[in-house]
């Protein structure tokens, strides 16, 4: 019996753990509409539904770019994370990283819309005063101004 009841937990478990990924036709029309609509350039999303924060999660990739959304049964965006090109890096955090950051490269950016409020996460390498290597993430605002570090 025990080993019924340890198979029986592992087995519950272990279905959370790999669930996830639904198939598109589990998807209400108007999500799908929604990413459409919004990007209308894409062509293959992976669909995913998040029960405890009831959306559905919409992941693929434009023009080499990763992109992230959550939306609602009822069709609304209320997450997004978009990889960012350099070139694209609002002026003002390039320049903020210029001054603050001197010798560091940027690796990579993301735009993060969450309930309307826009933040950048802008992941730099170099070396530190001492020569180390140091990998940071900060991140900006709208309007470019440090959030957090």
């Amino acid at each position: 019996m025990k080993k019924f009841v340890l198979l029986l937990v592992i087995c519950v478990f272990g279905i959370h753990v790999f669930a996830g990924d639904i198939d598109e036709a589990q998807v209400p029309k108007v999500v799908k509409e929604c990413v459409k609509q919004a990007y209308p350039e894409v062509k293959k999303i992976k669909w995913d539904f998040e029960e405890d924060e009831n959306v559905y999660e919409a992941e693929f990739e434009i023009n080499d770019l990763e992109y992230k959304l959550e939306i609602t049964p009822e069709g609304k965006i209320v997450y997004s994370k978009e990889d960012l090109t350099i070139e694209s890096i609002p002026d003002v955090i390039k320049e903020y990283l210029k001054k603050n950051y001197e010798g560091y490269k940027i690796m990579g950016a993301n735009k993060i819309t969450k309930k309307g409020i826009v933040k950048y996460d802008v992941g730099i390498v170099g070396k530190n005063s001492y020569g180390h290597k140091r990998h940071h993430n900060i991140y900006f605002d709208a309007k470019g101004n440090v959030v957090k570090q």
